[in-house]
């Protein structure tokens, strides 16, 4: 079977690889707790450990599922993580088969002439179990600033404190999005605009 369309429950931790050359299984990382590198007030930053981590999308809808896809195609290892409450299992699932359908068209627009091995992807229920190991979290739930501020606060105390959060949001700057989020990670935030289709290869960042 091709872990790729595999359902979320069958794929073991055990297939989990980082995209990059390491080895190095995801669950073997444990995240740095020295933030002394990175100084807010001047936007200064060294970029977090990858090797052996994942990016994680927050947000199964039409959205959510296409900015996976795009990963998943650049050969990165992807969790992605539903919170609605009334449709989240129908909505992961629907993610999980948008993705084994169409990761191969998006490696073809994303490197035409360069061949890509897809990356891994595993939806979650649980937040905690979706960011443990990232290193790249976006957010792409409703628009609605109650709700994105809400999202980037429980995110905070979840994700490993050297992990960049986006919110691909075109309402809000990122900084309205951040009132609950701690003073350390604030330096972390931004907004990250992406453009479909995937051939289109530009990403707004702000």
């Amino acid at each position: 079977m091709n872990a790729n369309s595999a359902s979320s429950e069958s794929l073991t931790n055990s297939l989990y690889k980082s995209p990059s050359p390491s080895t190095e299984p995801l669950l073997s990382y444990q995240p740095r707790l020295n933030l002394t590198h990175i100084n807010t007030s001047t936007m200064t930053w060294t970029r977090p450990t990858i090797s052996g981590r994942l990016i994680t999308i927050l947000g199964a809808g039409v959205l959510g599922r296409r900015i996976a896809t795009v990963f998943v195609a650049g050969g990165y290892a992807v969790h992605i993580r539903d919170p609605s409450p009334d449709a989240r299992s129908d909505a992961r699932s629907d993610a999980l088969a948008f993705i084994s359908a169409n990761h191969a068209h998006f490696v073809s627009e994303l490197n035409p002439t360069k061949s890509i091995t897809p990356g891994l992807f595993r939806s979650f229920e649980d937040l905690e179990s979706a960011v443990k190991y990232a290193w790249l979290v976006i957010e792409a739930v409703p628009e609605k600033l109650e709700l994105k501020v809400n999202t980037f606060g429980g995110l905070d105390r979840k994700a490993p404190r050297d992990c960049i959060f986006g919110s691909n949001n075109s309402s809000f700057q990122s900084g309205l999005t951040v009132g609950k989020v701690g003073e350390q990670r604030k330096g972390l935030v931004c907004n990250v605009q992406f453009t479909m289709p995937p051939g289109t290869r530009t990403v707004e960042l702000r």
